[in-house]
């Protein structure tokens, strides 16, 4: 089960999308960009899911950090930014998400920049219907 690290400032957000995801996913949160770092020197993650901006440490400093110390994992940016598509060529992560989000394009971009799960789709047998979050 692949393990998503979400990292948001809106506890509304984080709670939301703790519930959407924890069906398929391991889910950890963190409310801003340190404690996400704290969190990924303790354990590793398959994808982080991030807001660019948020007090304490934002999404821009946070990825950069990551990169100083080594931290491959995934980035995708989930913001209301306008100019999302600059930050993610600008910061070279693996993907970018619009602000308000569909739930099943957010889980398409874990699946494809999080690498495979084991037993297919989600966590599904092989051959069975996908696991939908939301109709």
């Amino acid at each position: 089960m692949k393990h998503v690290l979400l990292v948001d400032d809106d506890p509304d957000i984080l709670a939301s999308l703790r519930i959407l995801l924890e069906e398929n996913y391991r889910v950890t949160t963190a409310e801003n960009g340190a404690v996400a770092l704290r969190l990924m020197t303790d354990s590793p993650f398959d994808v982080v899911v991030l807001d660019l901006m948020m007090p304490v440490l934002d999404g821009v400093e946070l990825v950069q950090e990551m990169q100083t110390r080594g931290i491959a994992t995934p980035v995708i940016i989930a913001s209301a930014a306008s100019n999302l598509d600059y930050w993610k060529r600008k910061l070279r992560t693996a993907d970018a998400i619009s602000k308000p989000f569909d739930i099943d394009a957010l889980i398409a971009k874990i699946e494809r920049v999080g690498g495979d799960t084991a037993g297919g789709e989600l966590g599904s047998p092989p051959g069975s219907p996908p696991n939908r979050v939301l109709a």
